[in-house]
């Protein structure tokens, strides 16, 4: 964990702050108590705990299109049928099965930062608070073709049809079979966030001592302003489970105020 603090520009009448902090975090498994015949730390498949790989991790199979009317799959996919989905032989051998399963990523961010830039000039301030993460991968139960009750908050999906032959999602199939082995959809959830916006005006002191009044300001603050990511969910900052990405994501908010002290 990093922080910095600098004044950038310091003059009469403007400055210009920084305050940056930084958080890496790097966990790598190397022993989960399993061995093989010759002594050597194995990975605990069934606990997805992999030895060189953080302890949170995305294990599955890999999204590979979509099987199309008269295609030819040279290995044997479970329900091979047209708009069905594909699975990646990652081993090369005649059949999809749990061995082709594989790490397609990890659910702990290696980056979360924050920065807040301050300019004052004369007695205006405007703060700008950014946040976001890096690194992390997580299923989005949006996209999920296999859990029917998902399927009341899909995105608009460009569905396989025999009149569509996309590779992009499956056919539109009610009971979720187009997915036999229930790979999920991942995405990146790297974000940055204008978190928030405050712009305040204190009026001068010699005005004040005139009323009798110690402090006098007004301001503007906005906060979650715009998020930029590739994420399609409703936040990236809150995919833990299915119940957070389904829920409302964090609402842009403005007020205006007054602070007055005697």
């Amino acid at each position: 964990e990093l922080s910095l603090n600098s004044v950038n520009i310091s003059k009469r009448d403007f400055t210009w702050s920084t305050d940056l902090s930084l958080a890496h975090n790097k966990t790598a498994i190397v022993d989960v108590g399993l061995y093989d015949e010759n002594g050597k730390p194995i990975d605990d498949v069934a606990s997805n705990w992999f030895i060189g790989y953080p302890i949170s991790v995305c294990y599955d199979y890999i999204f590979d299109g979509i099987v199309q009317t008269g295609e030819t799959v040279s290995y044997t996919v479970p329900s091979a049928k047209p708009g069905f989905i594909k699975y990646k032989n990652t081993n090369g051998d005649s059949v999809v099965d749990s061995k082709d399963k594989s790490v397609v990523g990890v659910k702990e961010p290696w980056l979360v930062f924050g920065l807040t830039n301050t300019f004052t000039y004369k007695g205006f301030t405007l703060s700008i608070f950014l946040n976001g993460q890096l690194g992390a991968t997580y299923p989005n139960y949006l996209k999920s073709p296999t859990t029917i009750e998902y399927r009341k908050n899909q995105f608009n999906h460009n569905f396989w049809s025999e009149t569509n032959p996309t590779n992009d999602y499956p056919a539109n199939v009610p009971d979720g079979s187009v997915n036999p082995l229930g790979a999920k959809f991942y995405e990146r959830t790297d974000f940055l966030r204008i978190k928030d916006v405050n712009l305040s005006y204190r009026f001068p002191q010699k005005w004040m001592e005139k009323i009798r009044v110690n402090r006098l300001e007004v301001y503007l603050d906005v906060k979650n302003l715009y998020t930029f990511t590739s994420w399609t969910g409703l936040d990236p900052e809150f995919v833990a489970n299915s119940s957070r990405q389904l829920s409302s994501p964090q609402t842009l908010q403005t007020s205006v105020g007054l602070r007055l002290e005697f």
